[in-house]
């Protein structure tokens, strides 16, 4: 049977208030940590990939050639900035904050605006349950989806679906439409978003505008896959066809063994409330709901794990993967489990060890992104004025990880150390690059070569144009 009343997420129970005044606090924190680790957010990856192109002049990234440019909204200060030629690491420190203030404000939105408490506490926790390395792997769509979707459930809640309205029709169409281009596995939030709310009726008040948004999203992402599917999101999904590479072998992987080490570690709270959800519903009676909900959990959990196998993805990709189970999750603990606890008392204490602990999590993960910084500080520092590609090998390259980013990387750690520009590759097999000791005034990255022309002097100022580049194995 199912949930004999479940929380209608109209009514104001204290507690949701309580959340979201508390959740405002750590929100100021979540800033607060953004500016003090912008370095260490900013020069990684995908972030200084960002940068660096927002510094040369041009916007048009990896974010709209993946079909993800919902993206680009966070960003927008420091593209303003880079526009306005602000300082290097003014837009660094601007691109930092944009992803927290996106979620800060789809928050406020929800709690203040809305007045939506409940909703507004559903994202808090979507943003710190499973946080801890993926604060530092800023350019991530997944989470940025989540916030926005939940804040437009909440602006739906209340509302009777009005067929002869072309206000509500524009309004739904769009939601679904902006959900989709923020990133692939948000057809994993939405569907099971659209199984829990169908199958707990009673807290949306009509569920035709969730199905509408539902559709217009459906649509949108058959769109993308027809005519913007991009090579990334492709090469993201090959990972699907290990599904019958290793069928049936798909027990003792080593993901499995990195996501039990985690379950007990930096997704301890993900186990809890699961086992509290599992809990529950049992004692309500309700199997149905309760099989469900272990399929949808476990079946996802697979799929990422057969998906992502081995040991090659870093930790912070893997976490990213793993966050729609916070919406998995946290949805039925905010709206079914949450109201049948009475103790008040216990409800703030478990609020409160919620935040408390993500903070902890986020300082105690820093480190190995701090020691990427120092590891890429001393190789610059050992390089300077030289133009050399380097084998991984005879750098010892273990704390960077993934090598790809290190020419945009070390670049921009260079110019925000006040430094000259760095032009440094770093490369497991150099020895495909005997070309570019031919070359005395241009930038080489992984997958390009920028002369020094196309690179604006306020931030480049490359004076160098005799010296080649040299291979060091």
């Amino acid at each position: 049977m199912r949930s004999e009343r479940p929380y209608d997420g109209r009514s104001v129970d204290p507690f949701y208030k309580t959340a979201y005044h508390a959740g405002l606090i750590v929100y100021l924190i979540l800033t607060t940590l953004s500016v003090i680790f912008y370095r260490e957010r900013c020069i990684l990856l995908d972030s200084a990939y960002d940068i660096f192109h927002f510094l040369r002049g041009t916007i048009l990234l990896m974010n709209i050639t993946r079909s993800r440019i919902m993206s680009l909204v966070p960003k927008a200060v420091a593209i303003v900035l880079a526009r306005s030629k602000a300082p290097a690491n003014s837009v660094m420190v601007a691109y930092s904050l944009g992803f927290a203030f996106f979620h800060f404000i789809c928050f406020v939105i929800t709690g203040s605006v809305l007045k939506k408490y409940s909703y507004a506490t559903a994202i808090l926790l979507f943003n710190l349950i499973a946080l801890s390395e993926t604060f530092y792997f800023i350019p991530n769509e997944l989470p940025l989806g989540m916030s926005f979707f939940t804040m437009i459930v909440a602006s739906i809640a209340d509302k009777k679906f009005n067929p002869g309205s072309l206000s509500q029709w524009l309004f739904l169409s769009v939601a679904g439409i902006i959900t989709a281009f923020f990133h692939p596995l948000m057809i994993f939030v939405l569907a099971y978003t659209l199984l829990f709310f169908t199958y707990n009726r009673g807290i949306l008040n009509d569920l035709k505008l969730l199905f509408v948004i539902g559709a217009a999203f459906l649509l949108t992402m058959i769109f993308k896959s027809t005519f913007l599917m991009a090579h990334y999101d492709m090469q993201s999904m090959s990972g699907l066809q290990n599904i019958i590479t290793f069928f049936p072998h798909y027990f003792g992987l080593y993901s499995e063994q990195w996501l039990l080490t985690k379950c007990i570690t930096g997704f301890f709270w993900l186990t809890l409330f699961f086992l509290a959800v599992l809990i529950f519903l049992y004692q309500k009676g309700d199997i149905r709901q309760l099989s469900g909900f272990v399929a949808i959990v476990l079946g996802y959990v697979m799929l990422i794990c057969i998906s992502y196998p081995d040991a090659a993805t870093p930790t912070f990709y893997r976490e990213d993967l793993y966050l729609p189970l916070s919406v998995f999750i946290v949805l039925p603990i905010v709206f079914l489990v949450i109201p049948e606890i009475k103790s008040g008392w216990f409800r703030n204490g478990i609020l409160l060890l919620v935040m408390a602990t993500a903070c902890i999590r986020i300082l105690l993960a820093h480190q190995q992104f701090t020691d990427r910084l120092a590891f890429e500080n001393s190789i610059i520092r050992q390089y300077t004025g030289k133009k050399v590609v380097l084998g991984a090998k005879a750098v010892h390259s273990d704390p960077i990880q993934m090598l790809w980013g290190t020419p945009y990387e070390t670049l921009l750690l260079s110019i925000s150390e006040g430094l000259p520009p760095a032009s440094i590759v770093i490369d497991d097999d150099p020895d495909w690059r005997p070309w570019v000791e031919t070359l005395n005034k241009s930038l080489i990255v992984n997958w390009n070569v920028y002369s020094y022309t196309e690179l604006p002097r306020n931030y480049f100022p490359f004076n160098d144009t005799t010296s080649r580049y040299c291979i060091i194995k």
